[in-house]
């Protein structure tokens, strides 16, 4: 019997820890944008009858029930109730000058259903409270339905003291403050959610936000999609932020940011995925044009899947430590191009897999301590400039699987690491070659490897599982006719001029005048 018990406990602690993550997925689903099992009202809010509490161009409900609302208010709407309240809209306009459009006061439950193939319109005028919105709500609030809705708020657009559940729905705020914010948690099913707001779009105080599938579309002067900690499924996101003075991040968590899947077109002054912990992408596809990192974690960044295209960023990827398993990466920036910012032992930017395709104005490659690259492909077209380097660290770099192709200045050129288990070549031309001038290293068979980095170059690195102990020949300034994908040619249509011939012995295998010791770091941050 002391087992049951135990047993029985166990499943109750379980069903608390993880009940708050569920409410969204499960609890929420169940509900109905009307109930058969209340009393049905329908108020003309053009000519509301004597028997409602109307007074001062306030419309007071106190009773749970269903209320389907039409026509026009001058005015605002009060649920004072104890219990539930759905409230539904058919082509409603209220206009309050002087205090909310909704405003909940008390409600077991509140859901406000957008009813189908309507307009509705709701604005809001500032009052001197502590907070203001459009539809403002002490209690949990519910948003359902598939017709339209059109917010303006002089101040938050929809905010609750409780959490915020958006089954569906149709909404277009424009707010002079937030656009939509719970105190509590904020979940969005589905739905078209359009907002322009003078700070963030969607935030949670103290709670989280999650995302299962939705079009949401925002302009914010500060950040986008604020809370503790972000999930995100699946849905099309379209995130501007404008401000050059404030946090205006486009995902922002103090904690976690987990993205699963989604389309993101992202446009911010400042990071456009942030957390002050960690970040982990798990798929989606993403274009992103940032003011600063494309994507920042304070602590952990790991990537095991999608889609990134960072078209312009100051870094492209920064953490403390990163991992990248899997996916397919584009980095264009005018910093480094992936940077390790910690010198803690742990601080590793390790490459498991996938498709890496950096452009660095600084450091292609950058680690505070070290790098650990064990398969996938990798592409760098380095800096130009002497004072910075395609690969820099601080460490070692060691590889043991994968290709590496590392093209830049030679100012502060750095190889592989000798603790290496797959072969490299180090070549430092000596001089400047220009623009998708080719170099191509070939064996007693043909070509190994062809390729054409896309900026002026004086150094390239590369490390492949073709490369083997014995003789090699480094060609420069010909021509491929075969075809190419980021400057990598299909081998056997290269013809050029040999430029040195080389034995490989040992892992590390150099040519020309290397500066920095291949096997360790340099420290110039």
């Amino acid at each position: 019997m002391k087992k049951i018990y135990i047993f029985i406990l166990i499943i109750l602690l379980v069903v608390i820890v993880i009940t708050p993550r569920l409410i969204f997925k499960s609890d929420t689903l169940t509900y109905d944008s009307v109930s058969d099992t209340l009393d049905n009202y329908y108020i003309d809010l053009s000519n509301i009858d004597s028997s409602y509490d109307y007074n001062n161009s306030i419309l007071t409900i106190k009773k749970s029930g269903n209320y389907y609302l039409t026509n026009e208010l001058d005015g605002s709407i009060v649920i004072n109730s104890s219990g539930i309240v759905y409230l539904t809209l058919d082509n409603v306009t209220i206009n309050s000058l002087t205090s909310y459009a909704i405003n909940v006061t008390n409600a077991s439950k509140v859901v406000i259903n957008i009813l189908d193939e309507t307009v509705n319109t709701l604005s809001s005028t500032l009052i001197n409270d502590e907070v203001n919105a459009t539809i403002y709500s002490n209690s949990n609030l519910i948003i359902t339905g598939c017709g339209n809705v059109n917010i303006t708020a002089s101040d938050n657009g929809i905010y609750s003291k409780g959490y915020i559940q958006i089954l569906s729905g149709n909404m277009n705020i424009n707010s002079n403050n937030e656009g939509i914010k719970a105190k509590d948690y904020l979940a969005i099913k589905s739905g078209n959610i359009n907002i322009n707001s003078n700070s963030n779009g969607i935030k949670s105080s103290d709670g989280y936000i999650l995302i299962d599938d939705a079009n949401i579309t925002i302009n914010s002067n500060n950040d986008a999609i604020e809370s503790y900690d972000i999930t995100i499924e699946n849905g099309v996101f379209n995130l501007t932020t404008k401000s050059s003075s404030e946090s205006s991040k486009a995902i922002k968590a103090s904690n976690l940011v987990t993205i699963n899947g989604g389309e993101f077109y992202i446009n911010s002054t400042d990071d456009s995925i942030h957390s002050n912990s960690s970040v982990i992408i798990n798929g989606g596809t993403y274009t992103i044009s940032s003011g600063d990192d494309g994507i920042h974690a304070d602590n952990y960044l790991e990537i095991n899947n999608g889609n990134i295209n960072i078209k312009n960023s100051s870094e492209g990827l920064e953490a403390s430590k990163i991992t990248i398993n899997e996916g397919t990466i584009y980095v264009n920036s005018t910093d480094d191009g992936i940077n390790i910012n910690s010198s803690s032992s742990d601080s590793i930017l390790t490459i498991n897999g996938g498709y890496i395709n950096v452009s660095s104005d600084g450091d292609g490659l950058d680690s505070n301590n070290s790098i650990l690259m064990t398969n996938g492909i990798v592409i760098v077209n380095g800096p130009v400039s002497n004072s910075d380097g395609a690969i820099d660290y601080d460490g070692t770099f060691k590889i043991t699987g994968g290709t590496l192709i590392a093209s830049g200045s030679s100012g502060m050129l750095q190889g592989v690491s000798t603790s290496s288990t797959q072969y490299s070549l180090t070549i430092n031309f000596g001089s400047k070659k220009e623009a998708n001038s080719t170099v191509s290293i070939m064996d007693g068979d043909g070509e190994v490897l062809t390729f054409a980095p896309s900026k002026t170059y004086s150094s390239i690195v590369i490390s492949t599982p073709s490369l083997n102990i014995g003789t090699y020949y480094i060609y420069v300034d010909g021509k491929s006719t075969s075809s190419s994908l980021d400057g990598v040619y299909e081998l056997g249509g290269y013809n050029g001029m040999l430029y040195k011939t080389v034995d490989i012995n040992s892992y590390v295998t150099t040519v020309g005048n290397i500066n920095m010791p291949v096997m360790g770091g340099k420290k110039r941050r």
